[in-house]
């Protein structure tokens, strides 16, 4: 769904909106309910959005959020979730 919202190139959510809002998500202390983990769902998302063909057609604005991504997972690498 994110993917799909990035690709109608919207003004709004825009792609820094997104991308904080799955940041922050990812960045939340573990929790699990039910079963589900919005962290592990976050970072799939941010995974997908830089291996999509969205990207392309994002240029910069995906270029420039790529290395404080990669530090994100990079740090939640070490997580129990």
């Amino acid at each position: 769904m994110v993917i799909g919202l990035l690709s109608a190139n919207a003004q709004r959510p825009s792609f820094d909106t997104i991308v904080d809002a799955l940041v922050g998500i990812a960045q939340m202390p573990p929790s699990e309910q039910n079963g589900t983990s919005p962290q592990v769902h976050a970072h799939n998302c941010l995974r997908e959005l830089f291996r999509s063909s969205v990207v392309t057609s994002l240029g910069n604005k995906a270029e420039r959020r790529l290395s404080e991504c990669l530090e994100l997972a990079a740090k939640s690498l070490k997580s129990k979730v």
